[in-house]
């Protein structure tokens, strides 16, 4: 006999087991949030499992510079590298940006510092981090026979600032800014025969230049600084801002994000269409942000420039600040072991005549790359090899014992 107590704690059960069901008697379907939810979640874990495996294997970690308003990009500090597009390396960049271990701005006691500077010459992406001729050379220093054979026990520290596309105006700029403070006893900025054609631009084609301080000489000769490029891609160039903020730490962060961005570049590069296409909407992407009342940009006015006067210069002016700092300043020239470049041969005399008046160094490379006996073998494909940094590093030990620096 059923009570009505059994009735009352049994309908409820009833209710629930149909609960499940719609009136055809099937399963319910289940609510849009959950659905979404569910599917987020999904989505969230596939994406960490890929970053995980990219990262694992070293996929999407060629994205290794970020927008910045001073010298147009810098180096993603901390930054972990994996580099195949001419060479190998796996490595991190130090908390500052650099391509080297952590060091400390204060010069300690008794150390010899070396700033080595460039563009993706120095900085050596293309072998592994200790071996740059930046860091051979600081081993071939402090080395233990060196020590005995130079009778004195002076510790040396070379540190690499090297940064990829950087031009002179740009490894000027960076000494002020940032290498000035580790009061480096000698400066070795490695120069390359492209660096002449990105320290100036043409005032005509302003429009298609690289978003980077330029530089220009005025009617009395002076050595100015032209930053409307700069002005002109604030916004993009800029830390500030949501979007902006949150590209940042993908560059930083993603390797998705790097991969995603590798193939946007190898498609700009190899796709003619895609090239198009990219370029159109870049067009119509500046043109639209010149409407709306923005503020007007200061533009110098100044006449085609001479790009080797323009450089030299630079290392002028660089040579005249870094001795004013008790620093000296030295010149080294990436080697043309074709010996084919007219323009090469003839800057490279005109810097050498500037060394001399101007009393800086110069480290030409090209004669021991030259009378190497597989020269071919000292260059990936643009590149140093290991080869090739080892026997700038052995060319520059040499210069410092000439110069009796060591």
């Amino acid at each position: 006999m059923t009570t009505a107590l059994d009735q009352k704690e049994w309908q409820p059960a009833a209710d629930t087991a149909d609960s499940s069901k719609n009136e055809e008697g099937g399963k319910k379907p289940r609510g849009k949030a959950r659905f979404v939810f569910e599917l987020s979640l999904y989505l969230a874990v596939a994406m960490v499992g890929l970053e995980g495996l990219l990262g694992a294997i070293g996929v999407g970690q060629q994205e290794i510079m970020m927008p910045e308003a001073e010298l147009g990009c810098v180096h993603i500090p901390g930054k972990m590298v994996t580099w195949r597009l001419e060479g190998y390396s796996r490595g991190k960049f130090s908390s500052a940006g650099l391509r080297d271990r952590e060091r400390e701005i204060a010069k300690p006691a008794g150390v010899y510092r070396i700033a080595v500077m460039g563009d993706s010459a120095a900085e050596g992406l293309q072998v592994e981090q200790n071996e740059t001729y930046a860091a051979r050379l600081e081993e071939r220093l402090n080395s233990k026979q060196n020590q005995i054979k130079q009778n004195q026990s002076e510790k040396f520290e070379v540190i690499n600032f090297g940064c990829s596309s950087y031009s002179t105006g740009q490894e000027y700029l960076q000494y002020k800014r940032q290498v000035q403070a580790y009061k480096p006893d000698l400066i070795l900025l490695m120069m390359c025969k492209g660096d002449t054609l990105e320290n100036n631009l043409n005032p005509q084609d302003r429009n298609k230049a690289e978003p980077r301080p330029y530089f220009y000489l005025d009617q009395a000769g002076q050595l100015e600084q032209d930053n409307s490029i700069l002005q002109m891609n604030k916004a993009k160039l800029s830390q500030d801002g949501w979007f902006n903020q949150t590209v940042n730490w993908l560059r930083a962060n993603s390797n998705v994000y790097g991969m995603v961005s590798r193939t946007n570049f190898n498609l700009f590069l190899s796709d003619k269409a895609y090239f198009r296409l990219t370029r159109l909407l870049q067009d119509i992407s500046r043109k639209a942000s010149s409407l709306g009342g923005k503020e007007e940009i200061a533009v110098p006015l100044y006449g085609a420039q001479n790009n080797r006067q323009v450089t030299l210069a630079l290392l002028s002016r660089f040579n005249q600040e870094a001795k004013a700092a008790g620093t000296r300043f030295a010149v080294t020239l990436f080697p043309d072991v074709t010996n084919s470049d007219q323009d090469w041969k003839d800057t490279i005399k005109a810097l050498k005549d500037r060394a001399s008046a101007e009393d800086f160094d110069v480290i030409d490379l090209q004669p021991p790359f030259r009378q190497d006996k597989n020269p071919q073998g000292l260059f990936l494909q643009y590149h140093f090899s290991r080869a090739g940094h080892e026997l700038t590093a052995d060319t520059i030990e040499k210069f410092l014992e000439q110069k009796k620096i060591r």
